[in-house]
């Protein structure tokens, strides 16, 4: 009778350290779930960031390429053009 008690005792013992073991691995595995969620969530940030980031320089790229045109196809219409227009008249002497 003794020993059916010692047996159970053991089996019990390694069912706990089991038991322990298996709960440790889910934790493990619920904080790897966790840190993929949270890396997802920080990679769509990131592509969000990263289409604002270009669809800013695309913006600017559009600015100076309108700049440009202006300037070198359509010089009289630009600041510029009667600001060295008026350097460049003659003093008319009488």
């Amino acid at each position: 009778m003794i020993l059916i008690i010692e047996t159970v005792k053991e089996l019990m013992e390694t069912l706990m350290k089991e038991i322990q073991a298996l709960e440790e691995e889910l934790k493990k595995q619920d904080s790897v779930q966790e840190v993929k969620k949270q890396l997802e969530i920080i990679n769509q940030e990131l592509e969000s960031f990263n289409l604002y980031l270009v669809k800013r320089k695309t913006d600017k790229l559009r600015k100076d390429i309108r700049w440009f045109t202006k300037e070198r196809a359509y010089p009289y219409l630009s600041d510029r053009y009667y600001a060295n227009q008026q350097q460049n008249v003659p003093d008319r002497q009488f």
